[in-house]
């Protein structure tokens, strides 16, 4: 019952945290403004980047919503305003796609990242994902949405210790969720891309997880309006891939 509220609990958080950056987007909204819909995993480097541009691109605001994937691929696909989706999972990017009949020459692969074992900075004891197999609450993303959680089961189920681990695994609304949650020392652990674990002072890397173990990790955009080319052409300069590559991510698509 603990882990079924648990998780009931991330699912509300996460739909109020969506909610609630949908509306204050919504503030005095412009014809012009640009609404950009990102992996949850992006927040630290685009919040960046975007200061960077002083908030807009061609004179257009940039409005920013930040979630998993799979939520924001139902809020397009259920009409939710948005020009730019960045997905951290092909999957979800190929599925709107075919949902909402777009043309397969609207998607751009941006960055790949890689997964990585965290536990609280102060943690004394050196401990891999098999060690988890015995003891400890892992936290990590909902698998029925959160492309991150979905790369870290097919790595515990790889391993051969998904059913083992399952009943103390503790899934997050999205991948910010289960940072947060590891940072405060809630959870023994989480399993999380390594992009996050360079934004945190807070983690230290337990574990880099083998790339052999779940599909690449790969940050695939959809553009959903003319109006986020200048955008999305921003995000392929090299000055944006100088800041993607200092916060853990490998462009994909970098322009000189």
């Amino acid at each position: 019952m603990r882990r079924l509220t648990g998780l009931l609990l991330s699912g509300l958080l996460g739909c109020a945290v969506l909610v609630g950056q949908i509306a204050s987007s919504g503030q005095s909204a412009r014809a012009g403004d640009i609404y950009l819909m990102a992996a949850a995993s992006l927040q630290p480097v685009l919040s960046e980047f975007i200061l960077g541009y002083g908030g807009e691109i061609d004179g257009n605001r940039i409005l920013t919503i930040y979630a998993s994937s799979g939520t924001l691929a139902r809020q397009i696909a259920q009409g939710s305003p948005a020009d730019l989706y960045i997905s951290a999972n092909p999957r979800w990017a190929a599925w709107l796609i075919e949902e909402n009949g777009i043309p397969a020459d609207r998607t751009v692969d941006l960055l790949s990242s890689s997964l990585v074992l965290v536990v609280p900075a102060e943690a004394k004891a050196t401990v891999t994902l098999k060690d988890f197999a015995e003891s400890g609450r892992l936290m990590i993303g909902d698998p029925a949405h959160v492309p991150a959680g979905q790369y870290a089961k097919q790595a515990l189920e790889t391993l051969k210790i998904w059913d083992k681990l399952s009943p103390r695994l503790v899934f997050g609304a999205n991948v910010r969720m289960a940072v947060a949650f590891a940072e405060r020392g809630e959870v023994d652990g989480a399993i999380v891309y390594r992009s996050d674990a360079v934004a945190s002072t807070k983690l230290r890397i337990a574990e880099e997880i083998s790339p052999g173990l779940y599909d690449p990790v790969v940050y695939r955009s959809v553009l959903l309006s003319e109006k986020a080319q200048g955008l999305l052409n921003a995000l392929q300069t090299g000055d944006a891939a100088a800041m993607f590559r200092r916060y853990g991510f490998e462009p994909l698509s970098a322009r000189q």
